[in-house]
């Protein structure tokens, strides 16, 4: 299989895959990467766009000689992978994106915005546990895969986070309430899927669905028993998403896919 591109969220590097490294390589080399921004990289100031992000990921490809890739991206990293896709469309063979989301409206931009430029002033904990509340709420008679498990991993992790990490962490965020979060046009016309936990309320799976209708290959499912931190709570099950679609096969035939509702059906 092609190589591999993963693109991750604002709280993963390139060691937060390690996990998935270990069953995504049997089938392709792996790439990850620190893009500005994130990781070990030097921070990247709020009002520099994502397409610089993608102008680097496609740097970082040519550093290491791969052409093509296929590329997933999640959460923040989806955003980055769709643009790679559409900036860069003979680079990309398959594309998975996860956690997709498709455009804030004025409040929604307001309100995530005065969440993060607070969240500085907040001690480490409060912090955690703030970020970690949006991103995996408690949902009554709604559980989610290890649900417990990976919100307190979640929350030991933030509070260990570096002044450094926290300030990359606020500027990646604000670029996210300055920009249109997802350019759609024009459509990559790679082929695509696009999933989601069925519980996500941080980019509920209306956004993927939303974005599948314009992508001339796409196919949109969702995930059961997982929140927007899929990844992590169903690791076994997204490898295998992976695994399947840049592997040319059909998630209709994954178990643990279910149908995308709004009537979207997979492409043919």
């Amino acid at each position: 299989m092609a190589p591999i591109l993963l693109l991750g969220g604002a709280f993963q590097d390139m060691y937060s895959w390690r996990r998935h490294e270990e069953v995504l390589v049997r089938h392709a080399d792996v790439v990850t990467v620190d893009l500005p921004g994130w990781g070990g990289a030097d921070h990247l100031p709020a009002d520099v766009g994502v397409d610089f992000l993608v102008d680097t990921a496609a740097h970082a490809l040519d550093q290491l000689g791969v052409r093509r890739v296929n590329v997933a991206g999640c959460s923040y990293g989806s955003l980055i992978a769709h643009r790679l896709a559409q900036r860069y469309p003979e680079r990309v063979l398959r594309l998975a994106l996860n956690g997709v989301a498709t455009g804030l409206t004025a409040d929604e931009q307001r309100r995530l915005s005065d969440l993060v430029r607070s969240l500085p002033g907040r001690d480490a904990r409060e912090f955690a546990e703030t970020v970690t509340a949006r991103l995996s709420p408690t949902l009554p008679g709604r559980p989610v895969r290890r649900g417990d498990v990976i919100r307190q991993l979640l929350v030991a992790h933030l509070s260990d986070m570096t002044a450094d990490a926290r300030r990359k962490f606020v500027s990646n965020t604000m670029r996210l309430c300055t920009s249109v979060l997802v350019h759609a046009h024009p459509a990559p016309p790679v082929p695509t899927v696009m999933f989601t936990g069925a519980d996500d309320t941080f980019t509920p799976p209306e956004h993927g669905h939303r974005l599948a209708q314009v992508y001339p290959h796409a196919t949109c499912v969702t995930i059961a028993e997982a929140d927007h931190l899929l990844l992590l709570q169903r690791d076994a099950e997204f490898c295998e998403l992976l695994i399947t679609h840049f592997g040319g096969g059909r998630m209709a035939d994954l178990p643990f896919c279910l149908p995308c509702p709004r009537g979207h059906q997979e492409d043919d």
